[in-house]
């Protein structure tokens, strides 16, 4: 019985894995935002204007080194957050940046596409159902 007690308090004191969202939250969102935008402590430091914008180019393991061993005026994480917390964050920011990029070429499209409607409702030739 007292094993039990024993095992069943070690899981209880175990260190749960921190999500993204709180890690993002707690040591990226004070220089980079809540949507990965720049905040003003961010631009003074030199931080990427959009950091999806940003990470666009690079691999996830870019992106893991950077939070790893810092990256100009950004700081090393090694001590702050496990591997398994830092390969988390890099696969947040990939992924980000993917939506963040599908996002800005759908607005293009749209554009484009209310741009040849408007162009083809004033063409004159139209007008007859030509």
């Amino acid at each position: 019985l007292l094993t039990a007690f024993l095992l069943l308090s070690i899981d209880a004191y175990a260190e749960e894995p921190k999500s993204v969202l709180y890690n993002w939250t707690k040591h990226c969102k004070k220089c980079h935002g809540e949507d990965g935008v720049a905040t003003k402590i961010g631009a003074r430091m030199k931080s990427p204007e959009n950091i999806y914008d940003a990470m666009k180019e690079k691999s996830i393991e870019e992106i893991f080194e950077s939070i790893r061993d810092g990256k100009k005026k950004m700081p090393s994480f090694k001590k702050k957050l496990t591997e398994q917390e830092m390969r988390e964050l890099a696969i947040h920011i990939e992924y980000s940046s993917l939506v963040k990029s599908v996002l800005d070429k759908r607005g293009r499209v749209e554009k484009e596409l209310n741009d040849i409607r408007n162009d083809y409702k004033i063409l004159p030739e139209c007008e007859n159902g030509l």
